[in-house]
C-alpha cells in the first residue's frame, strides 16, 4: 500500500471515530441569541409532565426523554433538546435519534433547565411577582449522577447549617450532629461534597433572612457546574441559593426532601412534608 493510500485510510478511520462521539451542544447564551433574532426553533424539554407544569423554556414542547428517542418527527429543521441537567447521557441518546432522522438538525442545550432558570433568562409560567424559584432535583436523579460520577456537579452539604440556626451561635457542635446525619459520602460516594461552616442569625423586621456566614469558600465555577444543595428539609437550601445567587453563583438544585429523602433512600414516607421551592 503506497503511503498516500495509507494516509487516506487513518484520515478516514479517525473521522470515523470521532463522528461516534460527536456531541452536539448549544450554551444558554447563544439560544437566548436565537430566540431573540426570532429564528425558527424547534425547543423540547424531555423532563418530566411536572416538571415541565412548574415552568419551562418559553414557547418549549414536551416530549419526556423516554418517548422522544423513539419517536419520529417532521422535518422541522433546528431543535435544541434540554433535560434537568442531569441525565446527560438519555437527553444525548434522544438527540442522537432526532439526528438520524431527514431534516431535524438538534442540539442539547449545556447545562439543561437549571442552568436556563438562573440566569433569568425567557421562562413560562411567570405571572406578575413572585418568590425566587430555584431548580430542585429528586433522590432518583442524584443517585443516578453519582452512578456516572458526574464531576460537574457538587453536594453543598446545609444539614449542620440547620442545626446550628439559632441567633448565629451553634446549637450543637458537628460531632454531635454527625451523629444523627446520613453519611453523604456512603450514599454519593462519586459526587464532590463540602460541608461549608454556615451560620444562620435571625433577621429582624423584614430582614426575614438574617445574617448568613460561612460561604467564602464556595465559588463560581467553570462551565456547567451544578451545585445540589441538602438541608434539613426546612427550607434552609433556598436561603442559601438566593445567598449564592447574590454572589453570582447561579447554578443551583435543592434536593426535594433533604435529610428526610436521603435518609430513606428516596423511599416514599408518610407524613412527611416537602419544602416548596
Amino acid at each position: 500500500m503506497t503511503r498516500f493510500k495509507r494516509y487516506h485510510l487513518w484520515t478516514i478511520i479517525i473521522l470515523l471515530i470521532a463522528g461516534q462521539n460527536l456531541c452536539f451542544a448549544i450554551t444558554a447564551e447563544e439560544l437566548k441569541g436565537l430566540m431573540e433574532q426570532n429564528a425558527r426553533i424547534t425547543i423540547i424539554d424531555t423532563r418530566s409532565r411536572s416538571e415541565f407544569a412548574q415552568g419551562y423554556i418559553l414557547n418549549a414542547i414536551n416530549i419526556p426523554c423516554d418517548i422522544l428517542k423513539d419517536k419520529t418527527l417532521p422535518p422541522i429543521g433546528k431543535v435544541v433538546v434540554y433535560g434537568d441537567g442531569m441525565r446527560k447521557e438519555d437527553v444525548q441518546i434522544a438527540v442522537d435519534a432526532l439526528n438520524g432522522q431527514q431534516g431535524i438538525d438538534a442540539d442539547i442545550l449545556k447545562g439543561g433547565y437549571p442552568v436556563w432558570v438562573n440566569q433569568n433568562n425567557y421562562r413560562s409560567p411567570q405571572f406578575g411577582i413572585r418568590k425566587d424559584m430555584f431548580p430542585s432535583i429528586t433522590y432518583q436523579k442524584l443517585k443516578k449522577a453519582d452512578s456516572e460520577a458526574d464531576k460537574d456537579i457538587t453536594i453543598i452539604d446545609l444539614r449542620y447549617a440547620s442545626q446550628n440556626n439559632v441567633s448565629g451561635k451553634k446549637k450543637f457542635n458537628n460531632n454531635q450532629i454527625e451523629k444523627n446525619l446520613t453519611n453523604l459520602s456512603e450514599i454519593f460516594p462519586a459526587l464532590y461534597i463540602i460541608k461549608p461552616d454556615v451560620q444562620i442569625s435571625k433577621g429582624v423586621g423584614t430582614n426575614s433572612t438574617g445574617k448568613i456566614s460561612g460561604l467564602s469558600g464556595i465559588s463560581k465555577k467553570q462551565g456547567h457546574h451544578l451545585y445540589i444543595l441538602i438541608d434539613m428539609g426546612d427550607g434552609t437550601s433556598q436561603k442559601i441559593a438566593r445567598r449564592l445567587k447574590a454572589k453570582g453563583i447561579t447554578q443551583t438544585a435543592i434536593l426535594i426532601g433533604g435529610e428526610k429523602i436521603v435518609k430513606r433512600k428516596g423511599e416514599p414516607g408518610t407524613g412527611s412534608v416537602v419544602t416548596e421551592f
